[in-house]
C-alpha cells in the first residue's frame, strides 16, 4: 500500500490513516531519521486533471515558507500513487488551551 519508490528514501513507521481513496504514513527519512507524513491516493481513482490539480496545489505550497506552516517537500506519482511527502507535526489538542482565561471579565 506504500509507494514503493519512496522505499528506497523512507522507512514506514506506521499506518496513521486509511480510507477508500487514500493512505497516509508516518515515516521516517533514512538518512538523517527525520519524520515526515506521506499521503498517498490511488491513482486509479483520479482523473488526469486532479494529478494536474494536486501538482499545481503541491507547488504552491512548496513555494511557501513560514514557521506556522506545515512544510512540504516532495510531490510524486507512479503507475499506482500519487503521493505529498509534508513535514509531520503533533496534533493540535484544543483542551490544551484554557478558553475560559480568554473571555472577558
Amino acid at each position: 500500500m506504500f509507494p514503493s519508490k519512496l522505499l528506497r528514501r523512507f522507512q514506514v513507521a506506521r499506518e496513521l490513516k486509511r480510507d477508500a481513496r487514500s493512505h497516509v504514513f508516518e515515516v521516517k527519512d533514512l538518512a538523517d531519521s527525520t519524520p515526515w507524513v506521506v499521503k498517498a491516493v490511488s491513482i486509479t481513482l483520479l482523473t488526469t486533471e486532479d494529478v494536474a490539480a494536486l501538482r499545481l496545489e503541491f507547488e504552491r505550497l512548496a513555494f511557501l515558507r513560514h514557521p506556522n506552516l506545515v512544510r512540504v517537500s516532495e510531490f510524486g506519482e507512479d503507475d499506482r500513487w500519487v503521493w505529498l511527502v509534508s513535514q509531520k507535526v503533533e496534533a493540535f489538542r484544543s483542551t490544551t488551551l484554557n478558553f475560559t482565561a480568554m473571555k472577558k471579565q
